[in-house]
């Protein structure tokens, strides 16, 4: 073809995908191939298992999980899937995982409703075509049970579980990574009722299974070590915490894309725990020096480099409010430059700016900039997403501080209902927010009786 370039690769050669991009001009998806020199074992191992998971799913499936889950590009995703859904015939053998794929999409987007919908179609089809014990009806459960636990329903979660595991078991020998999955998932369970000892027993046996069937590196270990990171850490154990959150980071780095979500947020995970343990200054240092790394690998204006930025500004929010509004200032700036917009992230550095200045007691500037981050938020999420709620309790209580109690009942009544459009009754964030309301009532009747002597 003329003005076609040729690039020939030696047989064998290993990439790693570092960016997909849709090109609506051309009508294609771009995908940015990076050699590697990790073309040791390791890599041939996560190589024969990615063949073997291909052989399992279609590969109109497996690119939308590229997007997903190996570049965590989540917008994406869901423009994949949501063309498959409009492109392809009702009974096409793929349609109950397009929905389950919409539902993870959502799942990870906390739109926990939407996620839940999609996953009850998955489960369904699946159910009518496959019988009750295939493999796929275990993972549509377990999917199931992540959202009742998303919601803070743990127990319903646990029983889903339960009754995936009794599927896995049933299609699988001992050890298969079916089993690992719902084991973890188990574990995470019981983290949410806050019984620790149960969850790090079935994390760290899903660990070890994950461990004898998958190279040494690879994203399930690198994830459970993470949680369990996490466990300690609700135990105040700051060490083993750090040991783990590290290992599960040095994992993922040598596995992802440098932009890849996951990484800013196990950063952000990391430097939460040093400030925990009281060694903020370290914190600090930690993230400076990902900052450093992030600027060479991504040039110093990547949606990524906000994100260390703000993990930055937090960790001073309370010791240096001066220096906290600085890093966010200066990562609103880069948010804000990037085409398309980063908006879910931008609304969250809106945030974080309205809270420093709750904080200095300047009020109408927070105001201002929760006002913000609500519009952007209302624009890119549905109208019931937990998000929504986030702002409008913050709203709420601003209002409360400057006694203006009308419109405080106001945004925290309409926080309320969105909080339980998505949990149970019994979850904290309800009975925050209850309280919330409480106490404006309380205000507001104290401010009539002093207005009617």
């Amino acid at each position: 073809m003329q003005g076609e370039q040729e690039v020939l690769f030696s047989l064998g050669a290993v990439f790693k995908v570092e960016s997909v991009e849709f090109d609506s001009h051309l009508e294609l998806w771009k995908i940015v191939l990076v050699t590697t020199d990790d073309g040791s074992r390791h890599v041939r191992e996560y190589l024969q298992l990615m063949k073997q998971e291909m052989q399992e799913q279609s590969p109109t499936i497996l690119f939308g999980r590229l997007l997903l889950i190996e570049m965590g590009q989540v917008d994406k995703a869901e423009k994949y899937y949501e063309m498959l859904l409009n492109s392809l015939p009702e009974k096409h053998e793929d349609m109950a995982s397009i929905y389950n794929s919409i539902g993870n999409v959502n799942d990870r987007k906390r739109e926990f409703n939407l996620a839940l919908e999609y996953y009850n179609k998955a489960y369904e089809m699946r159910l009518c075509s496959l019988g009750p014990n295939h493999p796929y009806i275990g993972a549509s459960l377990s999917n199931i049970g992540n959202i009742y636990r998303h919601k803070g329903d743990y127990d319903q979660a646990l029983k889903t579980y339960y009754q995936a595991l009794i599927i896995d078991e049933k299609n699988h020998n001992d050890e298969h990574l079916d089993i690992a999955i719902t084991l973890r998932n188990i574990g995470l369970a019981h983290q949410g009722k806050k019984e620790f000892a149960k969850a790090l027993e079935y994390l760290k046996r899903a660990l070890q299974m994950f461990q004898r069937l998958l190279p040494n590196e690879h994203p399930h270990i690198a994830i459970t070590l993470g949680f369990i990171g996490e466990v300690y850490r609700d135990q105040f154990d700051y060490d083993h915490a750090l040991e783990y959150l590290h290992q599960a980071l040095e994992m993922e780095e040598k596995m992802l894309s440098s932009n890849h979500q996951y990484l800013t947020e196990h950063i952000e995970w990391i430097a939460e725990t040093y400030k925990m343990k009281g060694e903020n200054e370290r914190a600090l240092a930690f993230c400076q020096e990902k900052l450093v790394n992030k600027k060479e690998k991504l040039g110093e204006n990547h949606p990524a480099i906000a994100q260390v930025l703000q993990t930055m500004g937090t960790l001073l929010r309370t010791s240096d409010s001066v220096k906290a509004i600085e890093y966010y200032i200066q990562a609103l700036g880069i948010l804000e430059m990037n085409s398309p917009p980063a908006y879910l992230a931008i609304a969250k550095c809106l945030s974080n700016i309205s809270i420093v200045y709750q904080q200095q007691e300047k009020f109408d500037e927070a105001l201002s900039f929760q006002q913000r981050a609500l519009v952007i938020k209302q624009k890119i999420h549905s109208s019931f997403h937990i998000n929504i709620a986030v702002s409008l309790r913050s709203i709420g209580l601003i209002y409360y501080n400057i006694n203006n109690y009308s419109k405080a009942l106001e945004y925290l009544t309409g926080a309320l209902k969105i909080y339980e459009a998505n949990y149970i009754p019994q979850h904290e964030d309800i009975e925050k927010i209850q309280n919330d309301i409480v106490k404006v009532k309380k205000r507001m009747n104290f401010a009539f009786k002093n207005d009617c002597q």
